[in-house]
């Protein structure tokens, strides 16, 4: 049985850093966060994102440059599109693509892990409801 995670973070690797923090304050929320820096040595990493974003109650997109041109964060946004738990936060002011670009997206261009701000609280509002259903 795959380990449910509340949260499923998908992201291109040069946000890693931005990831981090993103998860970190989402864990601080009180929610079970989920990235694939915790893929095991001992199984297809294919197999692994696919339970856990299936699995996931939200899908946190971190949108930038290099996720937009990226399949892989693509293909995690649609299933999470199709499942009903996209949640989608913009990095570096890169509109997502079509279809995601019709969804509302949090601003987070810039963010220094302030709480209090407008972008962090739609992206953590928008994930509080979806944990909850």
């Amino acid at each position: 049985m795959p380990d449910t995670r509340d949260v499923f973070i998908s992201y291109a690797r040069s946000s890693e850093e931005e990831a981090h923090r993103i998860a970190q304050s989402l864990r601080q929320e009180g929610f079970s966060v989920w990235r694939d820096d915790e893929l095991p040595a001992h199984r297809s990493y294919s197999d692994v994102i696919e339970e856990r974003l299936k699995s996931a109650k939200a899908v946190v997109v971190l949108w930038s440059a290099e996720s937009a041109k990226s399949h892989w964060v693509r293909a995690e946004a649609n299933t999470a599109l199709e499942g009903g738990a996209l949640v989608q936060a913009m990095l570096d002011g890169t509109i997502p693509p079509m279809p995601f670009n019709q969804i509302q997206c949090a601003d987070l261009k810039g963010w220094n892990g302030d709480v209090a701000s407008s972008g962090w609280q739609k992206l953590q509002s928008s994930v509080a409801a979806l944990i909850k259903t």
